[in-house]
């Protein structure tokens, strides 16, 4: 197993798997915030490239005989407290690993990847995530590689 940072050619593969990621937290964590709209890949492709350009984005992809397995994607962003001493933080806005992967240790290959290779080379002395409340086994995952809930977002439907 290989990991290295998204290329470009390898964007249409990757957004397929975004897709699936996409598809997993809609059908397996019933949530209907990740309803999408039928052109997504098309939006997401331009999307991928604009990260691929900022230095404040890394994707990382997990592969296994050439095939895309997992991924990995973080940003470098300032505390939501403007005020905070800590200043910027690092950010994990997705991690999925293909179904045929799992429980073999890929997320913290992965998390520990992009750790070492672009949020320590951003002087950053925290890693932020959200987990859906519904994605247990997401979040005991998170919780055995050492992050721990500080805070909790709600969300409420106008009608």
């Amino acid at each position: 197993m290989e990991i290295t940072l998204l290329q470009p050619q390898e964007i249409p593969v990757y957004t397929d798997l975004y897709a699936k990621f996409i598809d997993f937290l809609r059908v397996d964590c019933n949530e209907i915030f990740f309803e999408y709209i039928p052109e997504i890949k098309e939006k997401l492709i331009p999307y991928f490239e604009r990260c691929l350009k900022d230095p404040n984005h890394a994707i990382y992809l997990a592969k296994e005989n050439e095939k895309i397995i997992g991924f990995i994607a973080g940003d470098i962003r300032y505390s939501f407290f403007p005020y905070s001493s800590i200043g910027k933080i690092a950010y994990i806005s997705a991690v999925y690993v293909d179904e045929g992967a799992r429980k073999k240790g890929l997320t913290k290959h992965l998390e520990n990847y992009i750790t070492e290779n672009f949020f320590k080379k951003n002087n950053v002395d925290y890693i932020e995530l959200h987990c859906l409340t519904k994605n247990t086994v997401a979040k005991k995952c998170w919780e055995n590689l050492g992050y721990s809930t500080f805070r909790e977002q709600l969300r409420k439907k106008l009608s």
